[in-house]
């Protein structure tokens, strides 16, 4: 029953994710961000993991949300600097197994 609600609760974050880049993307000026593509990766990766072996664990996904929550915030307010975004990414991507 934890696994369900963890897995519901990391997917609707991540969708708020997906949703609020689609948003800030659409106004974004035409340069693409290094970062947005990162966090597009680590998204998209973490979904297409979801049935496999490789799924994200319970002790990973306990990490990963405040994360996902930070970047979510960082790339919501507009004022962040791009070294906190790259950070925050960073820091969702050594959580995650190199495989």
């Amino acid at each position: 029953m934890k696994k369900i609600i963890l897995s519901l609760t990391l997917f609707t974050l991540l969708l708020a994710l997906v949703t609020c880049g689609a948003k800030s993307t659409s106004s974004a000026s035409t340069s693409t961000s290094p970062s947005l593509s990162l966090q597009e990766e680590l998204l998209i990766g973490t979904f297409k993991l979801e049935d496999t072996y490789l799924a994200v664990s319970s002790d990973q996904a306990a990490q990963l949300i405040p994360l996902w929550q930070t970047l979510q915030i960082l790339t919501g307010s507009g004022t962040a600097a791009m070294e906190e975004i790259n950070a925050v990414l960073t820091q969702i991507k050594s959580t995650m197994t190199s495989q």
